[in-house]
């Protein structure tokens, strides 16, 4: 079986999904799987580095580095292997280019879905121009689309059978397989102590998104007139409306935007925090159901964290519900007495950090999921179209 897996680093301003991909595809090399990973870059994203990968090639997009340009360097790469049984793809919003390099290669795609596109689309409303052709265009090409897609990853049932229902005319073959980590490249955290005085909570974002919820904990926060001293850390870029919504609320004591950090700096960060703040927004994609990144990462880490959606990962898994909090899914602000009752037991479990990464170990590796990708996609390779 040879795989080629695509990767526009332009649409991945977040490191997790980049470092996400890279793991995929070492793992499924690992697993024996012949699969080539092609990250296509332009100048104005050439600040991604990555180490040097003998399973990865960065593939320069010259000219006028549109999307255009982008599928037919994706096609002339098509056109240069041979034998490909399946083209894995990160699902992007679609083009007139995208659906005919799909009609060019069908039955050879395989993407893999994150979310409700629709629904997400209508979040950027008033950030994109050109929102509604770009909402149109999903609107009426993904259905063409998918009808000569081979298969659908979806990270969560839910979106599973949402991309079932869009792929008129085509019975979409689908697999829930829920979002993985790294978790041996994945450092463990060393807890701090906490003694009912001062609680420091962390969120970590890749890119600003109104499902993150921020805005929920920040106005949780503005309410609390306890004794405790609470800090949120915010690593990552966040839109304006936090920004503005902290001064507005005259929390900027509480609230502190460290930036983008990396490596040691980010470890050092969940080294001085008790709580991780997870999605506390993703009602606002009309999606109950989530398997985030950040999830992964916090349980990874062992840092018990807080989130609103159902992850279908630790929903039936009873032994990781102690580590963290489930909220309700709404706007309404957190409820920061119910938090600091959460880290009165939690941080008090004796190897909390290695209980949690234990889990992940045995549920959330890449190497877990990956087999589950590989018997699958073998399976599909050995069925009749």
């Amino acid at each position: 079986m040879k795989i080629l897996y695509f990767a526009y680093l332009g649409n991945f301003k977040s490191t997790g999904v980049v470092k996400k991909i890279i793991h995929q595809i070492d793992m499924l090399h690992s697993q024996h799987v012949s699969i080539k990973g092609f990250f296509l870059y332009t100048s104005r994203n050439s600040s991604y580095i990555l180490e040097k990968n003998p399973n990865i090639q960065l593939v320069r997009v010259h000219g006028r580095a549109n999307e255009k340009e982008t599928i037919k360097v994706i096609d002339r790469i098509i056109k240069r292997e041979k034998d490909v049984d399946f083209i894995y793809f990160r699902y992007p919003f679609v083009s007139w280019n995208l659906l005919r390099l799909v009609k060019k290669y069908p039955n050879k795609f395989i993407f893999e879905h994150q979310t409700k596109e629709l629904d997400e689309l209508k979040l950027f409303q008033k950030q994109r121009k050109g929102f509604w052709r770009q909402y149109i265009r999903e609107l009426l090409l993904a259905p063409l689309v998918l009808r000569y897609t081979r298969a659908s990853i979806a990270v969560t049932d839910e979106i599973a059978m949402y991309e079932q229902k869009r792929a008129v005319g085509n019975k979409l073959v689908t697999k829930t397989i829920g979002n993985g980590i790294d978790v041996n490249a994945t450092p463990l955290r060393n807890p701090p102590l906490y003694d009912g005085t001062q609680l420091s909570l962390i969120f970590v974002g890749g890119f600003p998104a109104s499902w993150h919820g921020l805005d929920r904990i920040i106005r949780g926060i503005a309410n609390y007139s306890g004794n405790v001293n609470i800090t949120l850390y915010i690593i990552g870029n966040v839109v304006s409306e936090i920004e503005e919504l902290v001064k507005r609320l005259g929390v900027e004591k509480n609230i502190v935007f460290i930036g983008c950090q990396y490596g040691k700096e980010l470890d050092n960060w969940f080294d001085i925090c008790h709580i991780a703040i997870g999605c506390l927004g993703v009602h606002r994609k009309k999606m109950n159901q989530a398997t985030a990144l950040k999830t992964r990462e916090y349980i990874a880490r062992g840092i018990p964290f807080i989130l609103s959606e159902n992850d279908i990962d630790l929903t039936h898994k009873k032994e990781i519900h102690p580590y963290f909090l489930k909220v309700q899914a709404n706007d309404k602000a957190i409820n920061i007495e119910k938090v600091l009752k959460f880290a009165d037991t939690v941080l008090h479990v004796q190897n909390h950090n290695i209980n949690m990464r234990e889990f992940a170990k045995q549920n959330l590796d890449m190497s877990i999921k990956m087999k589950e990708l590989k018997d699958f996609l073998t399976t599909l390779q050995s069925q009749k179209l």
